[in-house]
């Protein structure tokens, strides 16, 4: 039975403090589907990215530093067809608490044991409704990346019959928009007078492009005639480095009347990444900003107040991720790890938001 335990997506490194929170977003909050049910989220790696880590001790603080401090990074390996070898994959996933008013049919389904907020466990069936794949390849040193997500998650076909798990039929709705509410704030996170959390009304800024819509298409159809539960998942894009040997963009040359691409956002992470924006609207819910100031999609936020349109992208964010070089002490006497550059982390924020001190 899949056990989605809670662990911060934030670590909150205080011997005072250690359970955390995996229903949040990656720096961000928790999601509410239209049922009220928070999304649950999973990460997982495989087998040649976790020995990378065990091997060189990376899976503590401790060992990060010592690691750092021999001049090294952190360097996952990368796949090679010729040696068959497959090289560093992560994967995660968002999990839908499903309730009889869902059609089951329609999801990938596993039992799973869900924690609440006061450590209670109880029993659930939980739906797949969002994937993130991310590979280290041979020619690909900024990795491969591309994200799914359920076809219902914020628009369907409303005349669509559909049979719920009570064994009722209704039409189809979408599992994180209310289009019966046009007015309300899209991507957003609000509590009730009771300071409970209400469902969040996603939406999806930047469309799915009509060539994947395609291929999404074709590939739906395949699986359909093979009676496969994930004819209702879809691609919502791939990204890619162009041209790994591109060096990434200075954040402190950025100039509008000089570089009217905004280099410092298109290639911050090196590579020249296509597209320049990829989220998943149910894992970064609340990264969809739209129009806003440079700033914020620079690498380090330096001051820059042009506007520009902006999301997110799976390639920068990850860019940013580092490990351990060193340690301070707070004001509280508390020790906190200082992390290295931007991929000194080799995209993977595991080794930052999830490593804890030696015990």
């Amino acid at each position: 039975m899949k056990i989605l335990y809670r662990t911060n997506k934030t670590i909150n490194n205080s011997p005072k403090k250690r359970v955390a929170n995996e229903l949040d977003q990656a720096f961000t909050y928790p999601l509410v589907d239209q049922n009220g049910n928070m999304v649950h989220y999973e990460v997982l790696l495989n087998y040649d990215q976790f020995h990378y880590i065990f091997q060189n001790g990376l899976y503590n603080i401790d060992g990060q530093i010592a690691y750092s401090e021999k001049g090294k990074s952190a360097n996952f390996p990368k796949g090679h067809n010729a040696s068959l070898t497959t090289g560093a994959i992560e994967l995660k996933m968002a999990w839908k608490v499903l309730t009889p008013e869902d059609p089951h049919q329609r999801y990938y389904v596993e039992d799973a044991l869900i924690a609440g907020p006061a450590r209670n466990c109880k029993k659930a069936k939980v739906g797949l409704i969002g994937v993130h794949f991310s590979h280290k390849t041979e020619y690909n040193k900024q990795w491969i990346w591309a994200t799914f997500e359920h076809v219902d998650n914020v628009r369907v076909n409303r005349l669509k019959q559909v049979k719920l798990q009570n064994g009722k039929t209704a039409n189809l709705r979408p599992s994180f928009n209310n289009p019966d509410c046009p007015t309300c704030p899209v991507n957003v996170l609000n509590k009730d007078a009771s300071g409970n959390y209400t469902p969040v009304q996603v939406t999806r800024v930047i469309p799915i492009d009509k060539n994947t819509e395609q291929l999404n298409r074709q590939v739906q159809h395949i699986l359909k005639k093979n009676n496969s539960v994930f004819q209702y998942y879809e691609l919502v894009g791939s990204q890619w480095p162009t041209d790994e040997s591109i060096p990434p963009a200075d954040p402190s040359q950025f100039s509008s009347d000089k570089n009217t691409a905004y280099e410092q956002i298109a290639n911050k992470a090196g590579g020249k990444p296509h597209p320049v924006y990829l989220v998943n609207s149910i894992m970064e819910t609340f990264m969809q900003y739209g129009n806003q100031k440079a700033q914020l999609q620079i690498q380090g936020f330096p001051f820059n107040e042009t506007p520009v349109f902006g999301t997110e992208s799976c390639i920068g964010c990850h860019y940013s991720a580092g490990i351990a070089v060193g340690y301070i002490h707070d004001g509280y006497g508390v020790k906190r790890a200082v992390y290295g550059p931007a991929s000194s982390g080799d995209f993977s924020w595991l080794l930052q938001l999830k490593a804890k001190w030696k015990e």
